[in-house]
């Protein structure tokens, strides 16, 4: 059984152990009451408790000097997030790059501002830049440690990235983010209960892309 640590998911897990396919481990029956408590299983909690099969070796047979392709059953990871502006509009159209080690790719938002490019699932970072009016925005981007929805941290890093929560010296957090709960809701024709709940959960996590 693994501990997840802050910064897992369910692709860093399987790679950590040579897994090649993440749902192997996630879909597991062992991993049940994991998939209740988390339904994405690229958002874990650090402190989850995760079961790890055991590796089972393929054998296969074949006579000498022939020719065989092997395909491995994998599953991509992706890096997935959306530009918009201060009023919530897609930054369509612009040209960006990633960047991480030694490679670079390149693309163009699109017209929901969204950015996607598969990505090593052990890949800790990466640096975005776009570019906008001849002007480079750089942006680093921690990947994997963005936590459940559910909790504080995950509620706060959503609403956070969107504008809605903002850090004001001498406030404290908890009545930060629920200043940012009420005004998430009063913009989205939601119930201004000042506390989240299925239905803000789930469009918050629909906007946020995770």
């Amino acid at each position: 059984t693994q501990t997840a640590i802050s910064g897992d998911c369910s692709p860093t897990i399987a790679e950590r152990y040579a897994f090649s396919n993440p749902p192997v481990i996630y879909d597991h029956p062992a991993n049940e009451a994991l998939r209740k408590a988390r339904p994405d299983p690229n958002v874990l909690l650090a402190g989850d408790q995760v079961v790890i099969p055991d590796l089972k070796p393929r054998v296969v047979h074949g006579g000498t000097e022939r020719r065989y392709r092997f395909v491995v059953d994998r599953q991509p990871a992706y890096l997935r997030l959306r530009l918009l502006t201060s009023d919530g509009a897609p930054r369509s159209g612009l040209p960006y790059r990633v960047e991480y080690g030694a490679t670079v790719l390149h693309g163009t938002t699109g017209s929901d501002g969204s950015i996607m490019h598969e990505v090593p699932p052990w890949l800790p970072a990466a640096k975005i830049v776009v570019t906008d009016h001849d002007r480079d925005e750089p942006y680093d981007v921690a990947l994997g440690y963005l936590d459940p929805v559910t909790s504080d941290d995950g509620l706060r890093q959503r609403l956070k990235g969107l504008g809605y929560y903002v850090e004001v010296p001498g406030v404290p957090p908890e009545k930060l983010l629920e200043h940012a709960v009420y005004a998430y809701q009063h913009a989205h024709d939601l119930p201004p209960t000042r506390y989240p709940d299925s239905g803000m959960y789930h469009k918050l996590v629909t906007e946020y892309c995770s």
